[in-house]
């Protein structure tokens, strides 16, 4: 997540820039003397540069993330020949990711080259419109890697809007922070006339600009939103659909600060009051970085949606029942529904005559994904009946075998466990892309990977061997498909407090 944040920075500011020269200030440009544009310039490079480091930091980490996906290990284990040619030569993954680093680098150092020379940016010049060609095509190279790519409707379109999407949030948000690098210039270099003659033409063009993206963003986020969510009762059951839902609550104060420029500030500036009110334009300057900063949140929260499966890509999948006799108890689980989301777990207990155990302190369950070193997650349930617990949460994290433990801790008579191992179906458009790329990256051996003398990671049968006590069991398990299979659960479950 925080990879695609810094990501979505660095396309804002450095997609953004360009185009808020080409459409608000290059009209402006005759109109400004050459210093005021200097003193900005040299804010800028500074910024550009900060920018383009951000930008390529992001790639390097989506590519470390993308290299632990591949070979299903951390780093530094991950870092196998095998795997790293697939990662950065031989699939679609590495591609897109030159792409947009080429481009990301190409437009920044555009944009320092510019600002190194000190050119005033008169009307709008070739330089301008060739890095505003270089930000539209870092945007689209963006979007198509992003969810957009395995669109339920149609994929070319969706890319489309979700590339408009983006090149109105660059325009508003990269035009911000340009806009708040020429205002210190504006307040300290030009004279009280000029200073209003300045404001009274440009508030009103970042007014427009402002306006356009975002109806801009409100069109096609109402597009992207109906596409990737597919349903209201997947906004509100799964974490995209809430990572959505904080989104949009984080565009309401942007659009009241919109909204503070639109009918306050901008019909005092046409009205001539900036001359005699010094401190408006220090209020709009003011409004703009609190814009920003708020922006700069709003990513963060699409960072998050690019991190998450749509539920509209999702299969809406059944609930799974099983359920197994340990000792004196019969013990049913139940998922609702069986996804990487929010679920409903459901435990049911009865003893050998079918009735609900009265002896009961409480049920634990503990969640773990199998072969994968992720620590585990213990929920304590609540009592919803008799003999029924419950517990709703986010508890699976990503699709595999997850192994959910149930332990049962009693006043009267034996503790009992019970582990069950539910397979949990992808849910991602592009799930069967990595599981390509993880089986390319197996044809080739790996026995290099661990050399002599070098100690491996331990597997998962001897973790298990360290497991001692009434915890280590060979338990049966029970697939979601019915098929019955042994399975040692050892280390799954929690130790019961006595």
């Amino acid at each position: 997540m925080a990879a695609r944040w810094l990501g979505l920075v660095g396309l804002s500011i450095l997609a953004g820039a360009p185009l808020f020269q080409l459409i608000v200030l290059g009209p402006l440009a005759t109109r400004t003397s050459p210093p005021l544009f200097l003193e900005s310039i040299r804010r800028a490079r500074a910024v550009w540069l900060a920018a383009t480091g951000t930008f390529v930091l992001a790639q390097l980490l989506l590519a470390a993330a993308q290299t632990e996906a591949v070979a299903e290990l951390p780093l530094p284990q991950a870092w196998d020949h095998a795997v790293l040619r697939v990662v950065f030569f031989d699939s679609r993954f590495a591609a897109l990711w030159w792409t947009r680093l080429l481009l990301g680098l190409a437009l920044g150092g555009l944009l320092v080259s510019q600002a190194s020379r000190h050119r005033e940016p008169a009307g709008t010049p070739v330089t301008t419109r060739l890095a505003a060609g270089l930000g539209l095509l870092l945007i689209l190279s963006t979007s198509l890697s992003g969810h957009a790519v395995g669109a339920r409707i149609s994929p070319p379109l969706a890319v489309g809007i979700d590339a408009v999407h983006l090149a109105a949030a660059a325009l508003w948000l990269g035009g911000l922070v340009e806009l708040s690098l020429l205002l210190p210039s504006l307040l300290t270099l030009a004279s009280a006339e000029h200073r209003s003659n300045l404001l009274r033409a440009l508030v009103p063009s970042v007014s427009r600009a402002a306006l356009a993206s975002v109806l801009v963003l409100i069109a096609t986020g109402i597009f992207n939103a109906w596409e990737h969510a597919a349903s209201l009762k997947a906004v509100a059951a799964t974490a995209y659909g809430q990572s959505l839902l904080l989104k949009m609550a984080l565009l309401l104060p942007l659009l009241g600060i919109a909204a503070i420029n639109l009918l306050i500030i901008r019909p005092r500036v046409a009205a001539g009051q900036a001359a005699p009110d010094a401190g408006l334009p220090r209020r709009f300057r003011a409004l703009v970085l609190a814009e920003v900063l708020v922006g700069a949140v709003a990513l963060l929260a699409a960072g998050l949606l690019g991190s998450l499966p749509p539920s509209g890509q999702q299969s809406l999948p059944a609930p799974v029942a099983v359920a197994r006799q340990v000792g004196d108890l019969r013990v049913a689980f139940a998922i609702d529904p069986n996804w990487v989301g929010v679920s409903r777990f459901r435990v049911t207990l009865a003893d050998t005559q079918g009735l609900p155990p009265a002896d009961v302190r409480h049920v634990i369950l503990t969640f773990t994904m199998e072969g994968m070193n992720m620590g585990r997650t213990n929920v304590t349930m609540k009592p919803r009946g008799e003999g029924v617990y419950e517990a709703e949460g986010f508890y699976v994290g990503m699709p595999g075998i997850s192994q959910i433990g149930v332990a049962v801790a009693r006043a009267g008579g034996a503790d009992r466990n019970a582990v069950f191992r539910i397979e949990v179906p992808p849910q991602h458009g592009r799930a069967l892309e990595h599981h390509q790329l993880l089986a390319r990256a197996r044809r080739r051996p790996n026995r290099d990977r661990f050399p002599p003398g070098s100690r491996r990671p331990a597997s998962r049968d001897s973790r298990r061997a360290r497991c001692t006590g009434p915890h280590r069991a060979v338990l049966r398990s029970v697939h979601p498909t019915g098929r019955r299979e042994p399975s040692r659960a050892a280390c799954v479950w929690p130790r019961l407090r006595q």
